[in-house]
């Protein structure tokens, strides 16, 4: 995850300005939605209390009554006036406040009768009829069957009323009930105090809520100033001073660094101004931020025209960091800058230093190092610290190019139809320490768009001029990629060379990928043409072919890739194809070449499709110049002849 100076925000005091009111959000919701359970537990607490207390009381007068009676309390009290008396006192200690009603009635054949009535309103006279409620008939018939008390409870806005319903036994039977009404008054009191604990979590909650949404306010207020402080205003990407923020709060060592600059951007602000500039600023800006991981690298505009690149290693990735430099080059030439309508060719240069860091400022130094090397070397390309660089095989390839440990060998094109050699292609190997001989495919992908890259082209260009300058009779192909003919230090280069030199040298182009990303690739050919040079494009039909070429450049020889020519036998598709664009050749006064002529059977169907020259093991094998040297070789051979 991405590290910066934000995270900082939410430290210290901050964090305990957001931390307090969440809690007390928290606590207030839960007291506020637990408060009807906390009422409804209370009441029902209180409520049973009062019921056993009632209940309790009940009991000991009934007992008291039924032991002063001689077990006979029912009987007695509808005779005996003076147990109706004591009757009425003892049960009138119970009649308070909160009873409504008090009275005993007894079942006299199908009806009820008072037996008692010691209620605070509506006192019914002694053996007057009790007309009970279709309910309270139910509760009476249940206490017949159990013999157990009923409780019901009515319930309004501020008070509970309960009826106890009490069974009189004598005998082992019921012979009479009780009934007592009354009423709870604390539970008004009770929702009183919840409800004052409701209103106080509502303003806890609000209170909560105010510091959360002022601290979100200010820290986003926070994060926009931050923003606009650590943004560069017109790329859009970070700024120094988010660099200064951001070492702090990660670790260096886990990123190479890598300074880019924009070729010759003092030319675009003083030839188109800097409204120009500033709209190529923001282009390169934009090119740079999807070249790499959003949420892994840095992009900081560092001065001018010159901006900071942090790449987060992974050391899991082989070549991980070039990759990503290589992303950014490639994207950068694919896009098409456009200055008041017209297109412009624009480069960049990289310095990178991928070794370990342990003070930012030598790192820096040592990646600004690497960059002026790059614009020393032509600009257009990047170019690692070498020292400790983290890729030690660019570091070996470098030792011996700088001791011109390069080997060349020759492999002969030769006029299929005469057996005359038309030119040798010089092929590269370098010797590694251990002695042994790397072939470009070992490490042509690993330096290319590096200074030893460049190097290597330079001394292959002036070892086979050398070459040419000695033997006068023979004709040499140098092969080079599309970044060559685009880096105008090479292009100078060649041009300067002697008119009999450039008439006597072939330069294979070797088509790839990257081809059509170059746009000064044309313009170049076009001139090394002009000069005198011989152009072939090679490995055609390789996977990147673009037949634009075959209509604007002024080639002399398409060369066919080896993968195309092996399938000519048995592949009747590929045998067409390459013969349409060996008859457009022709009518274009192009002259064709095919690679791997392996055997006689490819050797056959090559001359029968019309293509003019060859080149492979069944013709010649790569070898030292001296072995094709002879000027009967340059005239015919047998080995053409006996093929034929």
């Amino acid at each position: 995850m991405k590290k910066g100076p934000l995270i900082g925000f939410f430290t210290g005091e901050r964090l305990l300005n957001l931390v307090v009111p969440l809690i007390f959000l928290f606590l207030g919701v839960v007291v506020y939605f637990y408060l009807p359970h906390i009422e409804r537990a209370l009441n029902n607490t209180i409520v049973r209390a009062v019921v056993n207390m009632y209940d309790e009381i009940t009991d000991n007068a009934i007992n008291t009554l039924q032991a002063d009676a001689g077990g006979k309390l029912i009987d007695g009290l509808s005779t005996d006036r003076e147990l109706y008396e004591k009757a009425r006192q003892v049960l009138g200690v119970v009649v308070g406040s909160q009873i409504t009603y008090l009275f005993i009635i007894y079942r006299d054949s199908n009806v009820y009768r008072f037996l008692i009535d010691l209620s605070r309103a509506d006192t019914a006279q002694k053996g007057e009829i009790f007309i009970p409620t279709i309910k309270e008939l139910e509760i009476l018939g249940k206490i017949y069957r159990t013999g157990k008390k009923e409780v019901v409870y009515h319930q309004d806005t501020d008070r509970i009323g309960i009826t106890l319903i009490k069974p009189i036994r004598e005998n082992g039977q019921v012979r009479a009930f009780l009934f007592m009404d009354f009423s709870v008054g604390l539970i008004q009191s009770i929702r009183n105090v919840v409800k004052f604990f409701g209103v106080l979590s509502l303003v806890v909650i609000g209170i909560s809520l105010t510091f959360i949404m002022l601290t979100v306010y200010f820290f986003l207020k926070t994060v926009y100033l931050r923003s606009k402080a650590y943004r560069d205003s017109l790329t859009g990407v970070y700024n120094r001073n988010y660099l200064n923020e951001l070492l702090n709060f990660i670790d260096i060592s886990s990123y190479a660094i890598v300074l880019v600059d924009i070729d010759y951007f003092k030319k675009i602000n003083d030839t188109f101004g800097h409204e120009a500039g500033d709209r190529i600023l923001r282009e390169v800006a934009q090119i740079l931020k999807k070249s790499v991981r959003t949420d892994e690298d840095y992009i900081i505009r560092f001065g001018g025209e010159e901006f900071l690149i942090l790449l987060k290693k992974d050391r899991k990735k082989t070549g991980q960091i070039l990759n990503a430099i290589r992303r950014i080059f490639q994207n950068i030439r694919a896009h098409r800058f456009i200055i008041n309508g017209n297109p412009i060719k624009l480069t960049i240069s990289a310095g990178i230093y991928d070794g370990p860091v342990k003070d930012f400022e030598e790192a820096l130094r040592k990646a600004d190092s690497a960059l002026y090397r790059a614009k020393k070397e032509g600009r257009d390309r990047f170019e690692f610290y070498v020292e400790d660089s983290g890729f030690p095989y660019i570091v070996q390839i470098n030792e011996i190019v700088e001791k011109d440990s390069i080997i060349f060998d020759y492999q002969p094109v030769v006029e299929l139809t005469s057996g005359k050699i038309l030119y040798l292609e010089a092929l590269v190997r370098l010797k590694d320490t251990r002695g042994y001989l790397l072939t470009p495919d070992r490490f042509i992908d690993t330096v290319r768009d590096t200074f030893i890259y460049s190097k290597i082209s330079r001394k292959v260009i002036l070892h086979n001029m050398d070459i040419l300058k000695k033997h006068r009779h023979i004709t040499v192909g140098i092969n080079v990629l599309p970044s060559d003919i685009s880096n105008e230090s090479i292009i100078t280069m060649l041009l300067e060379q002697d008119t009999d030199l450039i008439n006597r040298t072939v330069i294979e182009i070797v088509e790839t990928e990257e081809a059509g990303k170059y746009r000064s690739l044309i313009e170049n050919i076009n001139l090394l043409k002009n000069a005198g040079y011989r152009i072939a494009m090679d490995d055609f039909g390789s996977g990147y072919s673009n037949f634009e070429y075959l209509t604007k450049i002024d080639m002399d020889y398409l060369k066919f890739n080896s993968g195309l020519i092996s399938q000519i036998v048995d592949n009747n598709r590929s045998a067409r194809l390459i013969q349409m664009v060996v008859q457009f050749c022709k009518e274009e006064g192009i002259d064709t070449i095919a690679e791997f002529i392996e055997s006689p059977r490819i050797y056959s169907a090559v001359r029968h499709l019309g293509i003019k020259y060859g080149q492979g093991f069944y013709l010649y094998r790569p070898d030292r110049l001296e072995n094709f040297l002879k000027p009967q070789m340059w005239l015919s051979t047998s080995v053409i002849q006996s093929a034929g």
